[in-house]
C-alpha cells in the first residue's frame, strides 16, 4: 500500500458537508474503473478499459459517503500528455446511512494491466496490490478500490463497524436516543419541528451525550418554568444544545 498525502484538501470539504452530530471516522482517495461496452454485428459485445474515476470514500459514525469531485485537465507544453488533476470541489455525492447496508465485501487484488498503468502514471510508482471495498444497501451498490493506506485502514474499520455485535450494539444505542428524543417530544419539551429537526444529531451521538443533553434539556425547561429564561431565551439555549449533541 502506498502512504500519501493525496486528499488532505479534500477532507475539511467533507467535514463542512456532514450533519449535525455526524463526526467523519475515516477518509480516503479511492478510484471505480469506467469501462466502454462496444456491441458488434452478430451481437457479439466487447468492453475496453477507459480511465479510473477517482471519488472521496468517507466513513462516519451513521454514514457511508461517497463524493465525486470537480476534475481539470491540465497539460504542460506541447508534446506533454494531459493530465487529470482532481479540484477540492464536490461535484455530486451519495449518502447510505450504515444502518441500510445489507452487505458488504473487502478485498485484496492486484488491478489490470490498464488500471495499474493509470495509477503508475498517478503515483510514479507501481502499486501493485489494491484494496477493493463492495457494499450493497437497497437502492443500489458501490465499489470502490485504492492503494492508499489510509484507505486500508477505512476498510477495517468499516468491517468492524459493520460486523454482527457492532450492528446490534448500535442499533440499540439508536432506539435509545430516539426513545428519549421522544420523551421530550411528549413532555413538550421539544415542539414537533424540533423533534424531527433534531433526529439526526441524537442518533448519531454516543448514549452518554444523550443522555446530558436530555438532562440538559429538562434543566432550562425547568428554568424557563420558574421564569428564570424567557421563551425566546429557552428556545435559543435549546436549539443551542440539539444542534451540537456530539
Amino acid at each position: 500500500m502506498i502512504s500519501s498525502t493525496f486528499g488532505d484538501d479534500f477532507r475539511p470539504v467533507v467535514e463542512a458537508d456532514m450533519e449535525a452530530g455526524e463526526r467523519l471516522v475515516n477518509f480516503a482517495q479511492a478510484y471505480s474503473e469506467m469501462w466502454k461496452t462496444t456491441h458488434h454485428e452478430g451481437g457479439r459485445a466487447s468492453r475496453s478499459f477507459q480511465q479510473l474515476d477517482w471519488v472521496g470514500i468517507a466513513l462516519t459514525n451513521v454514514n457511508w459517503r461517497i463524493y465525486r469531485w470537480r476534475m481539470d485537465i491540465t497539460k504542460d507544453g506541447w508534446f506533454k500528455r494531459k493530465r487529470a488533476v482532481l479540484v477540492p470541489e464536490i461535484v455530486d455525492s451519495l449518502t447510505v446511512p450504515l444502518a441500510s447496508i445489507s452487505s458488504h465485501g473487502v478485498r485484496r487484488y492486484r488491478p489490470g494491466p490498464s488500471a495499474r498503468a493509470d495509477l503508475a502514471d498517478m503515483f510514479d510508482t507501481d502499486v501493485g496490490e489494491v484494496i477493493g471495498i463492495s457494499v450493497q444497501f437497497p437502492d443500489g451498490e458501490t465499489d470502490v478500490s485504492s492503494p492508499l493506506t489510509e484507505f486500508e485502514t477505512l476498510a477495517a474499520n468499516l468491517e468492524a463497524t459493520l460486523s454482527g455485535e457492532a450492528l446490534a450494539s448500535r442499533t440499540a444505542s439508536v432506539a435509545e436516543a430516539l426513545g428519549e428524543l421522544a420523551r421530550l417530544h411528549t413532555s413538550g419539551i421539544l415542539t414537533d419541528e424540533e423533534f424531527e429537526r433534531a433526529k439526526s444529531g441524537f442518533v448519531g451521538a454516543s448514549v452518554e451525550v444523550v443522555e446530558s443533553s436530555a438532562a440538559l434539556l429538562r434543566q432550562l425547561d425547568s428554568l424557563r418554568e420558574s421564569g428564570i429564561l424567557t421563551e425566546s431565551e429557552f428556545r435559543a439555549k435549546k436549539w443551542d444544545v440539539l444542534s451540537r449533541p456530539g
